[in-house]
């Protein structure tokens, strides 16, 4: 059997920032104008309040896309694919980094579907201790993500969550 391979590299958008820049701005416009919000005439939130809140959530906001930036970055550089062989899978995790992944270790395995994140392919090894998941959009084409998924559904044989 040859040893396929397929291109995965997670993707990064500048529209993840959008939450944070809402959140700084509603926090700057509460506290220029010193305002408290409200809901159907209670107040939910007095005014140092009202703009400590949505600055300490923009600034979680810039956090977490600042650390998908830096995963993206490092999925960039690692220029290794993902290769599926007769006994075992590899694939870059990082930015110079590489698991090796016995199919006989993995005892579940997920195919998702979410609205947010679209389809991917969820591993769990040893006994559910190491968690693998893979996106069908970090793919180069659906094809090559249709493609591994089958591949792993056939030769993972050791796996709990089948009926």
């Amino acid at each position: 059997m040859n040893t396929k391979t397929f291109n995965y590299k997670e993707k990064f958008s500048i529209w993840i920032f959008s939450p944070a820049v809402v959140f700084i701005a509603v926090a700057i416009y509460a506290f220029i104008e010193k305002v408290s919000f409200s809901y159907r005439g209670n107040i939910v939130l007095n005014y140092p309040l009202s703009y400590y809140i949505p600055a300490v959530l923009g600034v979680l906001f810039i956090a977490y896309a600042v650390y998908k930036f830096i995963n993206a970055s490092k999925s960039k550089q690692n220029k290794k694919p993902i290769s599926l062989g007769e006994s075992s899978m590899s694939f870059p995790k990082g930015s110079s980094d590489t698991v090796q992944l016995n199919y006989s270790s993995v005892n579940e395995l997920w195919v998702k579907e979410d609205n947010d994140d679209g389809e991917s392919v969820i591993l769990y090894s040893e006994n559910n201790k190491n968690r693998f998941e893979f996106f069908a959009e970090n793919f180069d084409a659906d094809s090559q993500y249709i493609e591994f998924k089958t591949f792993l559904e056939k030769v993972c044989t050791n796996i709990t969550n089948r009926d």
